[in-house]
């Protein structure tokens, strides 16, 4: 596939993520609870391209998320980058790309990301207790952050194969 095209989906995606996550999350939020449109769209393109995961894109949408949220500069490009990379390395390793599979995949991913997230606001910010993050933000949010990830896979998905359709060629002999 050409990397071109791979670059632009991922740049296009990626800046569509931050504008819902500015224009839409604050008002499907539930509770206290928004959900992270930047982690989901990092975790599906980490799950529809394994080999080649997007660790430049989760860094600079977490930077992104951090410039626009309210949290510790460079906690999330850190969450983001250690979960891409991860769950990647997980995917290949267990190669099997059965729905289930992929499914439990992006919990865990989601998962990972906000338990992440809460342990480095709990270093960061004294009266954030490790329970309080983990019971009332991290569970929550991934929930709701995984619901966000399994809708927004499909598409992903879609576009991948659009652009590996699109980029085949006839061979040369």
């Amino acid at each position: 596939m050409d990397s071109k095209l791979v670059w632009m989906v991922r740049i296009a995606g990626g800046l569509v993520s931050v504008l819902l996550q500015v224009a839409v999350a604050p008002f499907i939020s539930l509770g206290q609870f928004t959900p992270n449109f930047i982690a989901a769209w990092c975790i599906a393109c980490t799950m529809t391209d394994p080999a080649n995961p997007p660790y430049f894109s989760a860094f600079a949408l977490g930077l992104a998320f951090d410039a626009v949220g309210g949290g510790p500069v460079g906690a999330m490009a850190f969450c983001l980058l250690v979960v891409t990379f991860a769950s990647s390395r997980v995917f290949m390793v267990l190669s099997n790309d059965t729905v289930f599979m992929t499914v439990a995949l992006i919990f865990a991913a989601s998962l990972a990301v906000e338990v992440l997230y809460g342990a480095v606001l709990c270093a960061v910010q004294p009266a954030f207790s490790w329970g309080t993050a983990l019971l009332y933000r991290s569970l929550p949010l991934s929930l709701y952050n995984f619901v966000v990830a399994v809708v927004v896979y499909p598409i992903v998905a879609f576009l991948r194969l659009k652009l590996a359709a699109s980029s085949v060629e006839m061979p040369i002999i």
